[in-house]
């Protein structure tokens, strides 16, 4: 499953989570309530 970063827009709270693809995104932060957003990023890609 793939993790994901969440930033609140009220605190700025910076949170990792591991979710389903199928599941909601979180909206609410875990610290003071406030609206999150998600963080994009590149990929990581591992070379064997």
């Amino acid at each position: 499953m793939p993790t994901y970063e969440y930033t609140c827009r009220d605190c700025g709270h910076t949170f990792e989570i591991v979710q389903s693809m199928l599941d909601e995104a979180l909206t609410m932060c875990p610290e003071c309530g406030g609206s999150l957003r998600k963080v994009f990023a590149a990929p990581a890609i591992s070379f064997k």
